[in-house]
């Protein structure tokens, strides 16, 4: 569901703000794969699947999107509308929150949150670390070679 501001956005920029959020939220699933992006709007493969870098006539929002999108190795292609039935049948699914993806965003807070607990019920400290590290002779080389370059 678009916010207001959104809502107002030049088409262009609704249709890349639909493949950010599709890419944001399949991340765990592309990142570090090479996929293939679908669109029905063909301005955004000429903006997007430029191998060159961006069209400097392209929007302040849409450089951000690319910037994003950089993180990613994908090809974008373009399909007809009339052949393209999953992306008119997803842009008709009633309007609402997602309580699926809201629902791992929860459960990934909950997770960092366990894991930072555990970091300050560790039984090793830093204070720790650096007394053994003082008394380690390689270590004291490799601190040295470090400063020294």
């Amino acid at each position: 569901m678009l916010t207001e501001t959104e809502s107002r956005y030049p088409q262009i920029e609704k249709e890349a703000l639909a493949l950010i959020f599709g890419v944001k939220k399949f991340h765990q699933y592309l990142w570090g794969r090479h996929f293939t992006l679908q669109t029905d709007h063909q301005p955004l493969v000429k903006i997007f699947g430029s191998k060159k870098g961006l069209p400097t006539t392209a929007a302040n929002r849409l450089q951000n999107y690319a910037i994003t999108l950089m993180a990613y190795s994908f090809d974008i292609e373009y399909v007809n509308t009339t052949k393209f039935g999953q992306a008119d049948g997803l842009s008709r699914l009633p309007a609402g929150t997602d309580a699926d993806f809201n629902e791992s965003r929860k459960l990934d807070n909950s997770l960092l949150q366990l894991f930072t607990e555990s970091l300050t019920d560790s039984p090793v400290r830093a204070s720790d670390i650096t007394k053994m590290t003082a008394s380690d002779t390689t270590l004291q080389k490799v601190m040295t070679l470090h400063r020294e370059g």
